[in-house]
């Protein structure tokens, strides 16, 4: 588990494997010798204390921060599918509260984020993706689009919209309109 996903200090996990599992674990420092050669050096006492901290809060408190993030997701949705050519990938019940995968036909997922991400536009920054962090470096289409049917052209046409807990509603109307203004001037760059 990544500490940071459940708003633990960055740069703190976890790796639980069974003795029985017969799960190999590999030494992140090969030269260690505490732990049987898996680590390098003494625990980090405070980083093990705040993510048990973490783990306790977030166990307490994701119910209503389920709730919470679910009804800014499904906000954020709608609003966005009033866009011309937009669509969610994949079940719209069966997945995670907090993330939103969404088709727009026609746009170039990169420079839609590019133009987000513009600080010299009076816009407020939007932090959006268009896939997940341990694929940022393919440069291929996404495989788990491609693997629902998306054909490469689609894919490279879809964002990713993480939500969290210190998500509110007003931001979700700046995003919406951000993305649909964005996303208009794209389309009209394109020669047809």
């Amino acid at each position: 588990m990544s500490g940071h996903k459940f708003y633990a200090p960055k740069g703190l996990a976890l790796c639980m494997a069974a003795a029985w599992s017969q799960v190999e674990i590999a030494c992140f420092a090969p030269w260690g010798g505490h732990e049987r050669g898996l680590r390098v050096a003494r625990l980090n006492v405070p980083g093990i204390v705040s993510l048990g901290k973490a783990c306790e809060l977030a166990l307490k408190e994701m119910p209503a921060n389920e709730k919470h993030i679910r009804t800014l997701r499904d906000r954020l949705e709608a609003e966005l599918l009033e866009i011309e050519g937009a669509s969610v990938n994949g079940s719209t019940t069966h997945r995670l509260y907090n993330t939103s995968n969404i088709l727009l036909e026609g746009v170039d997922s990169d420079a839609l984020i590019l133009g987000l991400s513009n600080s010299e536009s009076d816009e407020p920054i939007i932090a959006i993706s268009n896939g997940s962090a341990c694929t940022s470096a393919n440069i291929e289409p996404s495989h788990v689009l491609t693997s629902m049917g998306l054909d490469d052209l689609a894919a490279f046409s879809c964002i990713r919209i993480s939500l969290g807990t210190p998500n509110h509603d007003h931001e979700l109307t700046t995003v919406s309109g951000s993305v649909s203004k964005l996303v208009n001037n794209l389309r009209s760059m394109i020669i047809r």
